[in-house]
């Protein structure tokens, strides 16, 4: 009977490391070992410090099992209420563009039902006054903005601008839609890709004979184009050539997002 009893408690050991701030999920086929190791590491951070937030999102880009997944968050939330306003902010680019980050991707029902917790421990009212204050500290950052002369703007090359934003944007937006098919979802990743390639050479193009566009000719909005078509490139001998050009003209978050995504994918070669 002890040894019966032996068992049993063995197997509830087993059960709990499986569910237990320990649980490190296996490699997936379709995720490189690079990528694999870099969440992996990132999640052992956050179980050492006992961040329960940090290892939901880490677990999500491992792709765990979605119990482990919604228990950690929702410790996370029950932990620090601040985590709320990222729980809300998500949801928001999910309910408004289709966007999905890998913990609403993960089982969006439960991401809804740790909203609703948010709500519940905080009262909608907490959301409202974030947003509000988002959007006045955004209202206050245009006014402060220098006020460009319109007259000195280069109509061809915001032409040019536009056009290639609008193309970059578009097949996003697409593949970020609800409930595609792999079907579809695969089709629009080749028209992404070629979109990109497209889009890169017409940047080529507008560095030969602009250089790199500026505020005072295109507008503030239009001056990170180029940014957002050589950021989106793929290919490592792509982005290491562009680097100089982008650490000379482009701002300094723009520098820092560029320079990470190098090295998220040189890991994900490896």
């Amino acid at each position: 009977m002890k040894t019966k009893n032996l068992s049993f408690l063995f197997f509830l050991l087993l059960i709990g490391c499986h569910t237990s701030a320990g649980y490190y999920p296996p490699k997936q086929s379709e995720m490189s070992s690079g990528t694999y190791e870099n969440y992996k590491a990132k999640l052992d951070s956050a179980y050492i410090k006992k961040d329960h937030f940090e290892a939901a999102i880490q677990l999500a880009n491992l792709h765990a099992p979605n119990d482990i997944i919604f228990k950690q968050l929702n410790s996370g939330i029950r932990e620090n209420h601040q985590n709320c306003f990222r729980i809300y902010e998500w949801f928001k680019l999910f309910e408004e563009n289709n966007f999905q980050v890998n913990l609403v991707r993960a089982d969006t029902t439960r991401y809804v039902e740790a909203y609703n917790l948010c709500i519940e421990l905080l009262g909608n009212q907490a959301f409202i006054d974030f947003q509000k204050e988002k959007e006045e500290k955004y209202r206050m950052e245009r006014e402060m903005s220098v006020k460009l002369d319109s007259t000195k703007f280069d109509p061809i090359l915001i032409g040019l601008l536009e056009q290639i934003e609008k193309d970059d944007q578009e097949v996003r937006v697409k593949i970020s839609a609800k409930n595609l098919s792999k079907t579809d979802e695969a089709r629009l990743l080749t028209e992404m890709v070629l979109t990109d390639s497209i889009n890169l050479m017409k940047v080529g193009a507008i560095l030969d004979e602009y250089g790199y566009p500026k505020k005072e000719t295109v507008g503030y909005h239009l001056a990170s184009t180029v940014w957002l078509v050589l950021h989106h490139q793929s290919d490592i001998k792509v982005r290491d050539k562009y680097q100089r050009i982008v650490e000379a003209n482009a701002s300094e978050g723009q520098i820092k997002s560029y320079k990470w995504r190098s090295e998220e994918i040189r890991l994900e070669r490896e």
